[in-house]
């Protein structure tokens, strides 16, 4: 695994958020934008290359493993569990851009992760879509709701244990009806799941939020606060008043 691992300022065990981009965003192109931001609001920030990512040389005759995002994330938690300043209890996955994807898989794989900023499937559904027109021979005229709740719960979405933000902009690729219909299919699953739609009049609303990604970090990091509040346990005193702490 290669990753920066940035703390934010303080002595205190600390929520993390780890932060993945797609094979073609590197960590060093995050850490023009992230830790600022990060660190702002208190959160350190583990930034890691997804597999495939880099500049090494490789032996192109050489036969490879095939090796899933999700499947080594386990290792990426690992790591941020085993250290004596980081708060376990509030670990977080923020997927930027095509990574999103990538957090959608591992916050449904592993329950250690509190929070997520992920695409809550949307790409999978996308996929599971293609599939079904060919076979079908449909277009979306005959995509009903039925259809694409089938769909979107055929998926990771049902698996996700954990509050999760998706964020799409009004001028995506992808079409927000599509982000409306997940939101809708995921509450009625009774999903912890948020949707922010960035339109033109305050940027952030081009593909992978490239106008202003600031925006779209500082909205992030904001929601994190709220999705992972530090829990308060109760010391109940003999004289029945109740003492809550951090």
């Amino acid at each position: 695994m290669e990753a920066y691992y940035l703390r934010a300022n303080g002595i205190a065990r600390q929520p993390v958020v780890v932060c993945v981009g797609s094979t073609d965003d590197f960590k060093e192109d995050l850490l023009c934008s992230i830790p600022r931001i990060a660190s702002e609001s208190g959160y350190s920030v583990l930034l890691v290359d997804v597999i495939g990512a880099g500049t090494g040389i490789r032996d192109t005759n050489a036969i490879e493993s095939i090796v899933e995002v999700e499947d080594v994330t386990s290792h990426w938690i690992d790591y941020l569990w085993d250290r004596s300043d980081v708060d376990g209890s509030r670990l977080a996955i923020y997927g930027i851009g095509l990574g999103g994807a990538y957090a959608t898989q591992c916050a449904a794989r592993d329950r250690r992760i509190a929070a997520a900023v992920c695409d809550g499937g949307l790409w999978d559904y996308r996929e599971r879509m293609f599939v079904e027109r060919r076979l079908k021979k449909v277009d979306d005229t005959f995509i009903d709701s039925w259809l694409t709740a089938r769909l979107l719960l055929a998926g990771p979405l049902p698996t996700i244990g954990c509050p999760y933000l998706v964020t799409i902009g009004a001028q995506d690729r992808l079409a927000v009806r599509d982000a409306l219909s997940l939101l809708d299919v995921a509450r009625s699953a009774q999903l912890a799941a948020h949707l922010k739609v960035f339109a033109p009049e305050e940027t952030g609303s081009f593909p992978d939020h490239v106008d202003n990604p600031t925006l779209v970090h500082e909205y992030v990091f904001d929601w994190l606060r709220g999705a992972m509040r530090p829990t308060r346990p109760r010391d109940v005193r003999v004289d029945g008043q109740s003492n809550e702490i951090y």
